[in-house]
C-alpha cells in the first residue's frame, strides 16, 4: 500500500472517529511496574472501536523524556478531546499517585498489572542493563539524577526505604536491583489500599497470555467495552517463565516470592467490578 493510500485511510478514520464523539467518558489508567504487560493491555483494548489508547511516547499526557504526567490539565484535555468513550492511559512512572488519577474524573478506573519478578527482571536487564541497580542506590540516598528515577522513590514507605538501604549496603547485582524495584513498585498496590478499591482491577500478565479470551473479556467488562475473540487472536504465552540465568540474593528472593503470593491472593479474592462510575475523591493535583 502506498504512503498516499495510508494517509487517505488515516484521514478517513479520523473523520469517522470524530463523527461519533462521545460526551460520556471513562478514563482508565493502566499501571504497575515496567515490563509487566501494560503495553499488551493498551494494544488489545485499543482494537475496540469504543476505546482509544494513549501510549507513553505519544506526548499527550506524559513528557516524552521521563514519561511523567505533564499536568492534571493535560489529562483532562486529553479526556475531553478524545472522541471514543473509553480512554486508556499508561502513566507507569506515576503509578504511585493512582489515588490522584482516580480523583480526576468521576468515571476514572485503573488496571494494575503484575508479572512474575523473574521474567520482569530478565526483560529489564536486557533492555536497561544495570540501570535499576543504580536507581536503588539513588532511592537509598534520596538523591536522584532525573524525574524518572525519582518516581521509584516517591510514596515509598519508611520501612521499604530502610530495607533498600540495608540491601544496597551489602551490595547489589543488576538482578537484585531490578528485583527490588519490582518489589517497591508492586508494594504500592497494598500501601495505597488498592485491593479494597472497586475502581481498581488487579490483573496478572501470565493469565492474560495463557487464557487471553477469558481474562481480556473480564478487562473489557470492567472498562465497559464489548469483547470480541478477534481482539486477542495474536496473544500468546511465549514470554512466560523462560529459562533465566540471573542470580538473586536469597533474602530478596524471599521478599519477592512473598509479594507474588500476596498479589495472587488479592487477585483471586477480588470481585470484578461492574462497568459503572465511581465516586470522586478529593486528591491533590499534579503540578
Amino acid at each position: 500500500m502506498s504512503k498516499a493510500a495510508r494517509r487517505i485511510i488515516a484521514a478517513a478514520k479520523k473523520i469517522l472517529r470524530y463523527a461519533h464523539y462521545s460526551k460520556v467518558k471513562t478514563p482508565v489508567f493502566v499501571l504497575g511496574c515496567q515490563r509487566s504487560g501494560t503495553t499488551l493491555v493498551l494494544n488489545v483494548a485499543g482494537r475496540s472501536p469504543k476505546v482509544h489508547s494513549y501510549h507513553e511516547g505519544d506526548g499527550v499526557i506524559l513528557d516524552v523524556e521521563y514519561f511523567r504526567i505533564i499536568s492534571e490539565d493535560a489529562v483532562r484535555k486529553a479526556i475531553d478531546k478524545t472522541p471514543e468513550p473509553i480512554i486508556l492511559f499508561k502513566p507507569l512512572n506515576d503509578s504511585q499517585y493512582v489515588d490522584r488519577l482516580l480523583g480526576m474524573h468521576e468515571n476514572a478506573k485503573a488496571i494494575w498489572l503484575y508479572r512474575h519478578y523473574r521474567d520482569v527482571v530478565d526483560s529489564a536487564i536486557k533492555l536497561w542493563g544495570d540501570a535499576q541497580r543504580t536507581i536503588m542506590h539513588e532511592v537509598s540516598k534520596g538523591v536522584y539524577t532525573d524525574p524518572g528515577s525519582r518516581a521509584v522513590g516517591e510514596q515509598v514507605t519508611l520501612e521499604n526505604i530502610e530495607m533498600v538501604k540495608r540491601f544496597t549496603a551489602k551490595g547489589l547485582s543488576p538482578g537484585d536491583g531490578a528485583a527490588l524495584l519490582w518489589y517497591l513498585r508492586n508494594s504500592i498496590y497494598f500501601d495505597l489500599g488498592l485491593q479494597t478499591n472497586p475502581r481498581v482491577l488487579l490483573c496478572k500478565y501470565e493469565d492474560l497470555v495463557r487464557e487471553s479470551g477469558k481474562r481480556f473479556e473480564a478487562i473489557f467488562k470492567f472498562i465497559g467495552a464489548g469483547y470480541s475473540p478477534k481482539y486477542t487472536a495474536d496473544v500468546h504465552a511465549s514470554s512466560v517463565k523462560k529459562e533465566s540465568a540471573v542470580a538473586f540474593d536469597h533474602e530478596i528472593v524471599r521478599l519477592c516470592e512473598g509479594m507474588v503470593k500476596r498479589l495472587d491472593d488479592a487477585r483471586l479474592s477480588q470481585s470484578v467490578p461492574q462497568p459503572s462510575g465511581g465516586t470522586r475523591t478529593n486528591a491533590p493535583s499534579f503540578s
